[in-house]
C-alpha cells in the first residue's frame, strides 16, 4: 500500500499534467488554411523582391495579419520547454523508483539471515494504544521455520488468539 505522503505528490503531479493537457489545447493561432495562406504570402512576397518589383501595399496587410495571429512559434516554444520539464519529472521518478525498490528489496530480506534475535521492549498492548495495530487485524503466525502459518487475531489486552486444528487458543 502505497503512504498518503506519496499518494499526495502523485495526486499533484497528476493534477500538473491534466492541466498541461489542457492548456496546450487553448491554440487560437492559424487555421491550416491560414497558416498555408501565410506561406503562400511570404513565398510570393520574396520572389517579388528578388524580381526587385515592390510588394504590393494589400499584399503586405495580409502577410501582417496572419503574421500577428500566428503563434505558432512561441507555442512551439512553450511545448519544448513543457516537454523538457517533464522529462525531468519522468527521470526524477524513474530515480525514485530505483531507490524504492532497492529499500524495499533491504527489507524484504532483513531478518532473513538468521541472525540475533533483538528485543525492543514494545509488546502488542503498546502497538494497540498508539492505533498503530487494532483489534479488527488479522495476522499470519508461524513459530518455527518451516511450520505451518496459523491465523491469528489481536485482543483488547494485547494477546494474540491463534486458530488451530482444535479451535481459536
Amino acid at each position: 500500500m502505497v503512504p498518503d505522503e506519496i499518494m499526495k505528490h502523485i495526486h499533484a503531479l497528476d493534477q500538473w499534467l491534466e492541466h498541461l493537457g489542457r492548456t496546450s489545447k487553448t491554440h487560437t493561432g492559424l487555421s491550416v488554411e491560414e497558416r498555408k495562406q501565410l506561406q503562400t504570402v511570404n513565398k510570393a512576397a520574396e520572389q517579388l523582391q528578388r524580381a526587385g518589383v515592390s510588394v504590393p501595399e494589400d499584399l503586405r496587410r495580409l502577410k501582417l495579419q496572419l503574421s500577428a495571429r500566428d503563434v505558432g512559434g512561441s507555442q512551439d516554444r512553450e511545448v519544448e520547454s513543457r516537454l523538457k520539464a517533464l522529462e525531468k519529472v519522468m527521470h526524477a521518478l524513474g530515480k525514485t523508483t530505483k531507490m524504492a525498490r532497492t529499500i524495499r528489496d533491504k527489507l524484504r530480506s532483513t531478518g532473513q539471515g538468521g541472525g540475533t534475535k533483538k528485543y525492543f521492549g514494545i509488546e502488542l498492548r503498546d502497538l494497540l494504544q498508539a492505533g498503530v495495530l487494532s483489534i479488527k487485524d488479522r495476522m499470519e503466525l508461524q513459530w518455527l521455520k518451516d511450520g505451518p502459518v496459523l491465523k491469528g487475531k489481536l485482543r483488547g489486552d494485547g494477546t494474540v488468539m491463534v486458530k488451530t486444528p482444535d479451535g481459536w487458543q
